[in-house]
């Protein structure tokens, strides 16, 4: 079984930087392994490819 964690670890104007990590557990036990991890930057753009700002309803955790 595996679970993906993402941290929002910075919110610009434009853009978003989340850190994530996918956590492996073994099937018939408690141990735990990282299996991958990385930060990303997601950057809002509007109609003609340029960086706009986050609406403030753009912001809800769903």
């Amino acid at each position: 079984m595996s679970s993906v964690y993402v941290e929002l670890m910075r919110q610009g104007r434009t853009s978003l930087r989340l850190k994530a990590e996918a956590i492996a557990r073994e099937r018939d036990g408690e141990a735990e392994k990282l299996v991958a991890s990385g930060e990303f930057t997601f950057v809002a753009l509007d109609n003609n490819d340029r960086p706009r700002t986050i609406a403030a309803g753009e912001m809800t955790n769903g």
